[in-house]
């Protein structure tokens, strides 16, 4: 059961400039929507927003980000309302009504961690006491906060330890199910060249990688490269000529057998990857597809990881990799997936931490290829493929 870490934040009631505030909340299998964030409580005695015989607050997630700083995380942004549900003098923004006067409880655990070599709860100062516990109570920043990271690593144990199986294989687009050639200084490029569009492969792969991260419909991307036309007839006609691996329809067909899903992580324009898997059969035969279209990313971005994660309900742990741009692999053995190379033209350095296969065949011709990708995911991302449909 995969395990989020959702950091509420907030504005405190310091005078006269408030300052910020955050406490985690643990969620199994959260959506990332702000709609599944829930209303959290806090002690309002401690961030001057209430007296100490009556400090029940209230916080209610206003919007949701992905954390650019941790896995599995969350910031949520929150306003702060009275027990009464009614704004906080403290609140600049406007009230928000809410009648469910139901009553809600629920338990909150709280503990120190404690310093054996001084024998005093972790942050204490040897042989005294830290001033009143106002600035440390949901602190921010390290001279008010002791043990974070002890404390970020305790809830990812719940989440993504215990034993290694495979669950689900992940393949990249290019160069794994399509063909080498088909980003935008090939196939792309040589297409748009052919329809009279713009010669500029710089300025080709600038404009497909909006279009990539759904900003504009194929279209807008035509039209924006200088070619004229219905925008369904030359996205069918240009992806006619994307064609996949040999080996991939016999990889995919074996792996249904055995009963062992596969998935797609790739950047693709989206309307091209749905045409792509409807003209392929594909759909059929992978049962998850994490598109930056989609997403509104581009991998090697942790929020194509997360998309996957959420979508596929596997743990990243019991996921291997195929893909054929190191950077990816990097990222995902990052997350602590495991992870294989599928060469290409490129030649593979040596000490390359990767195994590598040449083609989906060695992939289960023996457990070795497997086990030495288990055994490398212990190990940032600096690039991105472009690909015509993955």
């Amino acid at each position: 059961m995969a395990k989020s870490k959702l950091e509420y934040i907030w504005l405190d009631g310091n005078h006269p400039t408030q300052s910020l505030r955050g406490k985690t909340k643990v969620l199994a299998d959260f959506s990332g929507s702000l709609e599944d964030c829930p209303m959290w409580a806090f002690d309002g005695s401690s961030t001057q927003q209430a007296p100490g015989g009556s400090s029940d607050c209230l916080l209610k997630p206003v919007a949701i980000f992905p954390d650019p700083g941790r896995l599995n995380a969350f910031l949520v942004m929150s306003e702060v309302l009275n027990a009464d549900g009614t704004a906080h003098e403290s609140n600049g923004r406007a009230t928000i009504e809410d009648d469910d006067n139901d009553f809600w409880f629920g338990f909150e655990q709280e503990y120190f961690l404690w310093d054996p070599d001084t024998d005093l709860p972790l942050g204490f100062p040897a042989g005294g006491f830290p001033g009143p516990q106002g600035p440390y109570y949901c602190s921010v920043g390290a001279a008010n906060s002791f043990g974070r990271e002890i404390v970020e690593e305790h809830p990812a144990d719940g989440g993504e330890t215990g034993e290694r199986r495979l669950e689900l294989l992940v393949l990249g687009g290019i160069g794994v199910i399509w063909d080498p050639g088909g980003d935008p200084e090939g196939l792309l490029v040589r297409y748009v060249r052919e329809q009279g569009g713009i010669a500029d492969p710089r300025e080709i792969a600038d404009r497909y990688r909006s279009a990539s991260l759904g900003h504009v419909s194929t279209a807008q991307f035509w039209s924006s490269i200088g070619v004229q036309g219905e925008a369904d007839q030359l996205d069918r006609a240009y992806l006619e000529r994307v064609q996949m691996r040999r080996d991939v329809l016999p990889f995919l067909d074996r792996m249904k057998e055995r009963g062992l899903p596969v998935a797609c992580l790739t950047n693709a324009v989206l309307p091209w990857s749905v045409l792509l898997r409807e003209r392929l059969g594909l759909d059929e035969l992978m049962a998850h597809w994490v598109v930056s279209g989609e997403v509104g990313a581009r991998k090697p971005s942790q929020a194509m990881f997360e998309a996957l994660r959420r979508m596929s309900g596997v743990p990243f742990r019991n996921m291997l990799l195929i893909d054929s741009e190191p950077p990816m692999l990097e990222a995902a053995r990052s997350m602590g997936m495991s992870t294989v190379l599928m060469r290409g033209a490129a030649l593979i350095p040596e000490g390359f931490p990767h195994p590598v296969i040449g083609g989906f065949a060695e992939l289960f011709r023996s457990s070795s290829a497997v086990a030495s990708a288990e055994d490398s995911s212990e190990g940032g991302p600096s690039g991105e493929g472009e690909s015509p449909g993955g």
